[in-house]
């Protein structure tokens, strides 16, 4: 009895684990162009082949209920990172990778966030 028990809550927690997880990231639908990771790692939007900084704003904003830790941009053409989307999902995390940019950032990052580390 006492291992029956103990199994039924070993499976609850494993299976409210998993659903933690997966919760973490929104429905694929409201994020496109970009694409959201979870469960061991950081909760991480990576979007590729985006066209304007509008166009992360806009994923940011519809997902506002949501985490994110790091923001990956891939093979992507744009003016600059808007800071603001930066700043309202406390992205700690700042990845670019084979992107063309005029300038890395629209304004200057708050202090609120060492960025040093990742940057």
């Amino acid at each position: 009895m006492k291992e029956a028990i103990f199994i039924a809550c070993s499976l609850v927690i494993v299976f409210s684990a998993a659903v933690s997880a997966k919760d973490l990231c929104p429905p694929p639908s409201l994020i496109q162009p970009c694409k959201c990771t979870s469960g061991y790692t950081p909760v991480t939007y990576e979007c590729s082949n985006l066209t304007s900084q509008e166009t992360m704003e806009k994923v940011f904003k519809k997902s506002l209920d949501y985490p994110v830790n790091a923001l990956d941009l891939v093979n992507s053409i744009f003016m600059c990172v808007p800071v603001s989307p930066l700043n309202s999902k406390e992205v700690s995390i700042l990845s670019i990778n084979h992107c063309t940019m005029a300038s890395l950032l629209n304004r200057t990052l708050p202090n609120q966030t060492d960025w040093r580390q990742s940057l």
